[in-house]
């Protein structure tokens, strides 16, 4: 719908590292659980192949992708930076 109104640059965020939430957390003694997390890398990589597709598909779509389960991550194994 935003492409037919006349949408063309998209910012999109891919998932946060969900396995380290605090409610996941709670559930695995206070560590994040690797399996929700594996599932999120998996999404992300999906998501930017479709996005790449797109990019070559539909004329004019352009994106910016923001990697928050790198920044999230990152600020998760050094909160001290942040």
């Amino acid at each position: 719908r935003l492409y037919e109104s006349g949408a063309r640059k998209f910012v999109v965020l891919n998932t946060q590292p969900i396995g380290c939430r605090p409610s996941a957390r709670q559930l695995n003694n206070g560590s994040c659980v690797k399996a929700y997390n594996d599932a999120s890398i998996v999404f992300n990589n999906v998501l930017r192949v479709a996005l790449d597709e797109l990019s070559e598909e539909v004329p004019g779509f352009m994106f910016s992708y923001v990697d928050m389960f790198g920044i999230v991550s990152s600020m998760i194994d050094d909160p001290a930076t942040y």
